[in-house]
């Protein structure tokens, strides 16, 4: 696809998919640091993939730490075992 704002390749974006651990069994949260454009796109690309537990942070990560989630920092893989565990992905 072309345009302004391309879509890449369907196998370039699966392998990406992989190397963090998404499985189609695996929930996926997205979130950015501003008003949920990046999220939302990545919400769609996710779905054009036919990825159906995808979920957009609602009000961003800001609002989901006075809510009291949990958070922790640093970089993980997720494992690639069958645990079901959320993948949260933040787009920047």
């Amino acid at each position: 696809f072309t345009g302004r704002h391309p879509l890449p390749e369907r196998a370039v974006f699966a392998a990406w998919l992989g190397t963090v651990g998404l499985t189609p069994e695996r929930p996926v949260v997205v979130h950015d640091q501003g008003d949920g454009l990046y999220a939302a796109r990545l919400w769609w690309m996710l779905r054009w993939m036919g990825h159906a537990q995808v979920r957009v942070l609602d009000g961003g990560l800001q609002a989901w730490v006075q809510a009291g989630g949990a958070v922790s920092s640093g970089t993980a893989v997720a494992d690639q075992d069958k645990n079901r565990r959320t993948i949260i992905i933040l787009v920047s």
